[in-house]
């Protein structure tokens, strides 16, 4: 069922792509994070280019390095904005299903985005009693365990209660000091209470808290600091010698009010209130190697408020409606430092045009110099958008929508330079500016009822992301304007999805076209002699084509298979200014595969007490990423008692193409990965699981 376009009340589903995730696989394949996902939908993949998440659906992604660069695909828990990459780490934990939406957004709920959106749906409090739990203890000091209570506390309250818990030791070793990196700490507590105040009106409430810990690293290095080969006896494989040890740590919060009621006449009445808090402080050796050279370390922190109210008119109309307004205010802070090491002058670095020099020659630095970058971001958005399916004929419906949004932004920044030596950052010293943005985005569609069983549909979208600031260790060249402009997307789209064989196959699929103006572009451009200039600015063209389907086949009430393909074209249409001697017009976008594809596989054995093995396929053209993993959950109930085994295979080894528009940062080195928090070739194998559920029913 879709849920996320707030169409539950309306005749027919949304003409948009989606693809829908039930809770239940994702408890069977063991994934917990949003990265996960990208193994079961294809079109999407959550990337960590130089340690910062990157949510990319049909090849576009971007935004969330810097709080002046906001995200293009948006993350929603429960209805309220979560797009920040500091917050796409969250646990998925008792989860009732994720709504993958394909392409623009915001006509039928939330904010307005030009790539999609993920949704997330907790599940709710329960009439009855229930209870439920899971530990498991395998390789890789692979630790899981998670508790939930729910049912009612009165005739009129229902409540639930969910705890979860993940860790595991990390994938790579350091060869400076003998730790292990990569690894993961995450907890999640959830609760929610719901008030049935009568039989047309109910209220929740919920609150939930999450802590995330882990050892991250951009990548196994395969080049010194200014890109030249590694000397002998250079570590290899899942090997690095970092003296600066890498963390991330992250602290989310929120509490959330909804109230629904079922008015006279049969319109339905919504309210949402969100309130979000976002913590982030995160380090990372920048010379990655054994010796003190250079590191950052980095806190962002951002508060959120979001307001949204909808009516949906009465089921079984000529014409069905949704109306809603939409407020969005977020206060984002940053305070960064670049710090020169205390080795800079002792340790030869071995330099493309002059050869070995200490680092401090070199980069015109001293020890203990620092860089720092700090300011405020404050963003109010305000929205009004409706959507009308009008029915011409008993098999043609008319799809309308529209979007009036008002937003603006306001920026102080604070940027020294001043001991960055030969890299030349810049210096600004309270920079202030603000920035305003209107814009209507309207949507054109058409849904015909081939039969009672298809349907095809065709829809026009526009949408737009307004602009930002760079607010990073920008050069002083960048550092005269650090704005840049609005980006909006025309996008167009033809469908289908049925049911046939009595429902035992479900089918979806869509062929889509994109083009981006004004397309926002994030880069390190190549300045030579290793260094290189980081630019944000509206520097091209984009376009994005492809096509995405499903199948699910129920071959028996015990076998069930899946099949998801994403094939897509996503390059920049224009893009000459991408360094000062290459044109990268025709390049692919980075994070955009040309092909994925899933296949899940689930199985049932008919036992008086039910065990349930399921597996998977994933695979992506090389030269990006190929995956194979399975997933083998036993499970057996008393209600439900799960013991068994699971495989978690091989997770995404991540290769984005299109490197001469995407330069690497001054002084990065080449990396053999740059892409998931959780990339690589490695596993993890539940040796034991133990569980428990329950049901009570009452008299």
């Amino acid at each position: 069922m879709i849920t996320a376009p707030r169409q539950a009340q309306l005749n027919s589903e949304p003409p948009v792509s989606t693809q829908v995730v039930d809770g239940a696989l994702l408890d069977a394949a063991g994934i917990h994070g949003v990265e996960g996902l990208q193994q079961l939908v294809p079109g999407l993949s959550v990337d960590t280019p130089d340690a910062f998440n990157v949510l990319t659906i049909r090849g576009i992604g971007g935004g969330g390095r810097n709080i002046g660069f906001d995200p293009r695909a948006a993350f929603y828990v429960d209805g309220i904005d979560m797009s920040q990459a500091q917050a796409l780490g969250l646990p998925l934990f008792d989860v009732e299903q994720v709504e993958v939406l394909r392409g623009p957004q915001g006509h039928l709920f939330g904010r307005n985005t030009v790539a999609g959106a993920v949704c997330v749906t907790t599940r709710a409090p329960t009439p009855v009693f229930e209870s439920s739990g899971d530990g498991v203890i395998g390789t890789k000091g692979t630790r899981e365990a998670n508790l939930t209570l729910s049912g009612p506390l009165s005739d009129q309250v229902l409540g639930r209660v969910a705890v979860a818990s993940e860790a595991h030791d990390g994938f790579t070793a350091n060869a400076y000091d003998g730790q292990r990196l990569d690894d993961l700490s995450r907890l999640l507590a959830r609760a929610r209470l719901t008030f049935r105040l009568s039989e047309q009106q109910s209220v929740s409430l919920s609150v939930d808290g999450a802590r995330i810990r882990q050892h991250a690293i951009n990548g196994v290095p395969t080049s010194d600091l200014f890109g030249m080969p590694l000397g002998a006896g250079a570590p290899s494989g899942r090997v690095v010698d970092f003296n600066t040890r890498p963390f991330e740590n992250v602290d989310l919060s929120g509490l959330g009010l909804s109230s629904t009621r079922e008015m006279d006449g049969g319109h339905v009445l919504t309210l949402a209130l969100g309130h979000r808090d976002t913590h982030q402080v995160k380090q990372q050796d920048n010379d990655y190697g054994p010796h003190d050279l250079l590191s950052t370390y980095y806190v962002d922190d951002f508060e959120q408020d979001t307001q949204e109210i909808r009516v949906a008119s009465p089921a079984g109309g000529r014409a069905q409606y949704v109306v809603g307004f939409y407020h969005f205010d977020e206060r984002a802070s940053t305070n960064r430092r670049a710090i020169v090491g205390q080795d800079v002058d002792t340790v030869l670095v071995n330099h493309p045009l002059f050869g070995g020099l200490p680092f401090s020659v070199i980069g015109g630095v001293v020890p203990g110099a620092q860089v720092t970058d700090s300011g405020s971001v404050r963003t109010r958005s305000v929205a009004v958008y409706g959507n009308l399916d009008y029915l011409l004929l008993p098999s043609l419906t008319l799809n309308l929508g529209a979007r009036v949004t008002h937003e603006t932004k306001s920026v102080l920044f604070n940027l020294d330079g001043s001991a960055s030596g030969n890299f030349d950052i810049g210096t600004l010293s309270g920079y202030r500016s603000s920035r305003s943005d209107r814009d209507l985005s309207p949507s054109v569609g058409a849904t015909y009822a081939v039969s009672k069983e298809q349907e095809i549909y065709a829809r026009y979208a526009h949408a737009f992301k307004s602009g930002g600031w760079n607010m990073d260790f920008i050069d002083s060249n960048a550092a005269k304007n650090p704005s840049f402009g609005t980006e909006t997307v025309r996008s167009f789209e033809l469908g289908t999805r049925g049911h046939a064989f009595g429902d035992r196959l479900r089918y979806e699929a869509a062929v889509y076209s994109s083009r981006f103006r004004n397309f926002q572009v994030f880069q390190f451009v190549d300045l030579g002699a290793g260094g290189s200039s980081i630019i944000l600015s509206n520097a091209a063209k984009a376009e994005s084509d492809g096509v995405d389907g499903s199948v699910n086949l129920r071959l028996s009430r015990q076998l069930e298979l899946g099949v998801s393909v994403a094939w897509m074209r996503a390059v920049f249409q224009q893009f000459d200014s991408c360094s000062a001697t290459v044109d990268c017009t025709g390049h692919r976008l980075p994070f955009a595969p040309a092909f994925s594809a899933a296949l899940t596989v689930g199985y049932l054995l008919p036992l008086s007490r039910q065990v349930v093995f399921g597996s998977r396929e994933r695979r992506r053209d090389a030269g990006h990423s190929v995956a194979r993993g399975r997933r083998c959950a036993a499970q057996v109930c008393s209600e439900r008692v799960p013991v068994g085994f699971q495989f978690l295979g091989p997770e995404p080894l991540r290769q984005a193409d299109g490197h001469a528009a995407f330069p690497r940062l001054p002084g990065q080195p080449v990396r053999a990965d740059h892409g998931s928090a959780h990339a690589g070739c490695r596993g993890k194998i539940q040796l034991l699981r133990l569980g428990f559920r329950t049901a009570y029913h009452g008299d």
